[in-house]
């Protein structure tokens, strides 16, 4: 639906959404609206969904140890979906310990992108040597970034 006017339309969405308060919170408490509320906040947080984003979502449900350290999920302990913050592709499911960890953050090192030219460039620093090589797909720059670490 395309609004002309922009103040009716906010007026409009927030009467909906007064009137169907109930029916919002019942609906997330539905495993249908579980995966909507999940999927949605990992969107938010930069996440990038490919096409096997039901697969992803079965993994992370029914994940219940860490995939790097092996630590159980516990009630402070909780599972997190790694990404890479540059792309923003998954990498594991893993605990809060690991996620906040400083090896993941000296990782964040790397750094994929697109030049003027239309090549993409990775340039990463792994044990104190600076790697800076130009691909031509961002695909071929990903698999070298991920083969140094």
């Amino acid at each position: 639906m395309v609004w002309k006017d922009k103040d009716y339309e906010k007026e409009y969405r927030k009467k909906y959404y007064e009137k169907n308060k109930e029916k919002r919170k019942e609906y997330y408490k539905t495993p249908k609206g579980k995966k909507s509320m999940i999927i949605g906040s990992w969107k938010s947080n930069g996440l990038k969904i490919n096409d096997d984003i039901d697969e992803i979502y079965e993994r992370y449900i029914n994940s219940i140890k860490c995939e790097l350290c092996g630590l159980t999920y516990t009630d402070k302990n909780v599972r997190c979906m790694d990404h890479d913050h540059h792309t923003g592709l998954f990498r594991n499911v893993i605990c809060k310990k690991c996620n906040c960890s400083s090896k993941l953050k000296t990782n964040q090192n790397k750094n994929i992108h697109l030049t003027k030219f239309g090549t993409w460039k990775c340039r990463i620093i792994v044990n104190k040597i600076n790697y800076d090589k130009t691909f031509k797909t961002k695909s071929e720059a990903i698999k070298f970034r991920d083969f140094l670490m």
